[in-house]
C-alpha cells in the first residue's frame, strides 16, 4: 500500500506543480467575472483531488473546520489578487479590509455586482459622448446652407457663402464658361451654384 502511494505521488507531482503554476499566473485581464472565476474554480477542484483538505476524525478542537476555512481564505485572496487592477482595485481593497474576510461565494457575488454596475456606467458614458457629439455638430441652417459656409463673407461683394478667391468677377471667367451670361443682371449680381466649386459663384 505504501509502495503504491509513493509511486502515484511521484506521478502526480508534475501535474500538481503545473496546476499551482497555472493558478499563480491566472489573471482576469479581459475575461468576464464569470469566466475568470470559472477558470480558477476548475484549477482549484482538480488540485484538491491531488491535495485534499486534511480531516481529523474525533478531534474536539474543530481543526478540520479551521483548515477548510483557511483554504477558502486562500482562494479568496487568490481570486482578488488576479482581478483587473484598473477596474477593481478599490473594491478589492475594501474587501481585503473586512474582518473577518467574507466567504468566497460572498466575494464572488459582490464582484459580479460591481462588474454589472460598471457595465451600466460604461453604456451611460457612451450615450453621453454620442449626445455631446451630436450637440456639437452644427445643424442644417446653422452656419451652413446647402453645403455653403454662411460664416464666410466675400471681401468683394460682401455676400456670404463664398470668398473672393472663387469669385469669377474677380479672378476672371474660365475658358469653359463660353457665352453664358456675365456681369450684372437687373442691377444686382446674379449667382449660380456650380457643382465643381464649394460656393456660390457670381456672374
Amino acid at each position: 500500500m505504501a509502495d503504491l502511494k509513493e509511486r502515484f505521488s511521484v506521478i502526480n507531482g508534475p501535474r500538481i506543480q503545473q496546476l499551482k503554476a497555472k493558478l499563480a499566473d491566472c489573471k482576469q485581464h479581459v475575461m468576464t467575472m464569470v469566466n475568470y472565476y470559472g477558470k480558477l474554480k476548475t484549477l482549484w477542484d482538480e488540485l484538491e483531488m491531488y491535495e485534499p483538505v486534511l480531516t481529523y476524525k474525533g478531534c474536539k478542537c474543530n481543526i478540520s473546520k479551521k483548515l477548510q476555512l483557511r483554504g477558502e481564505d486562500g482562494h479568496v485572496h487568490q481570486f482578488l489578487m488576479g482581478l483587473d487592477d484598473t477596474l477593481y482595485e478599490t473594491a478589492r481593497s475594501n474587501l481585503l479590509a473586512t474582518d473577518p474576510l467574507p466567504s468566497l461565494n460572498r466575494v464572488y457575488s459582490i464582484m459580479v455586482q460591481e462588474e454589472r454596475v460598471r457595465s451600466v456606467a460604461c453604456v451611460v458614458d457612451e450615450r453621453r459622448e454620442v449626445v455631446t457629439l451630436v450637440a456639437q455638430t452644427p445643424a442644417r441652417g446653422q452656419g451652413h446652407i446647402d453645403g455653403k459656409d454662411t460664416n464666410v463673407v466675400c471681401s468683394h461683394c460682401n455676400r456670404t457663402g463664398h470668398d473672393s478667391s472663387n469669385y469669377f468677377l474677380v479672378i476672371r471667367y474660365p475658358d469653359w464658361w463660353g457665352d453664358r451670361l456675365r456681369g450684372d443682371r437687373t442691377g444686382q449680381n446674379f449667382y449660380i451654384k456650380f457643382k465643381f466649386l464649394p460656393c456660390l459663384l457670381g456672374i
